[in-house]
């Protein structure tokens, strides 16, 4: 995958969570509800974590040669995003939600097994 077609993603899952937050600000509780792939948390994380990568690859774009920057960048932050489900603080059902929409979406992107 290249920077376009990360860019793609990226503004996907944005109005995918725009569309389910209805315009309310993520602070709101009564925005939060839901639980699985639809939720709020589910989608601000996917959104979060392809922001992150999205940016990484920008910085990295004038240092890291372009056909393994989104690649070696992805892997990076899928390991970081996993790392996070371990740590206690991170353990409770909102933060669930939004760690497995990180994950997920750069699994699809970056699926298991792959280097």
């Amino acid at each position: 995958m290249d920077l376009h077609g990360l860019e793609l993603r990226e503004r996907d899952a944005r109005l995918r969570l725009a569309g389910a937050t209805n315009g309310s600000s993520l602070c709101r509780p009564q925005s939060l509800s839901g639980i699985g792939p639809q939720s709020v948390k589910y989608l601000e994380g996917a959104a979060a974590a392809l922001t992150e990568v999205r940016r990484a690859v920008r910085c990295n774009a004038h240092t890291v040669p372009s056909n393994c920057s989104v690649s070696a960048v992805v892997h990076s932050a899928l390991e970081r995003w996993v790392a996070q489900t371990l740590l206690p603080a991170r353990s409770g059902a909102k933060w669930s939600e939004y760690l497995a929409g990180g994950i997920g979406a750069l699994r699809d992107i970056h699926p298991p097994g792959r280097t």
